[in-house]
């Protein structure tokens, strides 16, 4: 009885770890595709900076 309580317990606690590891997971992952879409943003927006500077300079 006690040994079949045990299990049930440990059983519970994989249960646990495995959902918590997903959820850590997920949220990983989304800040890795948040990352990435703000670098490409980013160097775009340099581009346009540098182009107004260099008018700016030529004119």
């Amino acid at each position: 009885m006690k040994s079949s309580c045990l299990a049930r317990k440990k059983g519970m606690a994989i249960i646990i770890v495995v959902c918590l590891a997903t959820a850590i997971l997920l949220l990983g992952m989304s800040y890795i595709k948040t990352i990435q879409g703000q670098a490409g943003r980013n160097t775009i927006e340099l581009g346009a900076i540098q182009a107004d500077l260099l008018a700016e300079g030529i004119t």
